[in-house]
């Protein structure tokens, strides 16, 4: 459709193009500035008036978007900049529905955030467990170890275990170690995990199953046989 208005102002004079409706003409002289030949009707070039418009831009930008949002709105009715702000936002979701999702929960939090935080902490206190094992499985994924295991594992591994302590027969405070650390190679499926009390979890650090038994057979600690 632009491209054939402007064939027809190629081949019009102003008051024609006046008279036909059409927004621009071929003038008979060129531009003093540009040499182009294409005018508004009301007789500036469109060239010239297309840089003035891009440097004032570009000047101040918010100046410019303020001055455009301002001057469109004038020629529209409310229930029409209502419509357009909804269509707008549809688009927006559809092309970015993550982000959407975000900022729907951003601005939820924002007006409960009392509420959240109550929410977050009673949930955290019901499914603590879960958070261990999600902050576990993310450990292990950052350091590039493969394997993966989920709570019937860990109850699997517990009961093995009669709900004591791999070395001893300590029950309180147990912790989920690595047979072979994570730092030394170790996987993360369920055979490579054991429970441990937090003196042996603690003292163990970075030592394998193996080379913390020699050290306790050393130090004349009675072991509890692997499970």
């Amino acid at each position: 459709m632009i491209i054939r208005l402007y064939i027809l102002a190629l081949e019009i004079d102003r008051k024609r193009a006046q008279a036909a409706g059409l927004p621009f003409y071929c003038a008979p002289k060129p531009c003093k500035r540009c040499g182009e030949y294409l005018r508004n009707v009301r007789g500036a070039c469109l060239e010239c008036k297309r840089r003035d418009n891009m440097q004032w831009r570009n000047r101040d930008e918010y100046a410019a978007r303020e001055y455009m949002r301002l001057a469109a709105r004038k020629h529209r009715s409310i229930e029409e900049n209502r419509m357009r702000g909804v269509i707008r936002a549809q688009v927006y979701k559809k092309k970015n529905p993550h982000k959407a999702k975000i900022r729907r929960i951003d601005s939820w939090y924002a007006r409960h955030t009392f509420a959240a935080k109550q929410h977050f902490r009673k949930y955290y206190a019901e499914h603590r467990e879960e958070f261990y094992n999600r902050a576990r499985i993310r450990r292990a994924r950052l350091k590039g170890a493969e394997g993966y295991f989920d709570d019937i594992d860990i109850f699997n591994i517990y009961r093995s275990q009669n709900g004591m302590c791999a070395y001893c027969e300590n029950r309180e405070d147990l912790h989920l170690d690595h047979k072979i650390p994570l730092s030394r190679g170790g996987s993360n499926w369920p055979h490579n995990l054991q429970w441990l009390c937090q003196f042996h979890n603690l003292s163990k650090a970075t030592k394998t199953d193996s080379e913390y038994r020699a050290i306790l057979a050393e130090g004349g600690f009675v072991v509890r046989t692997p499970c």
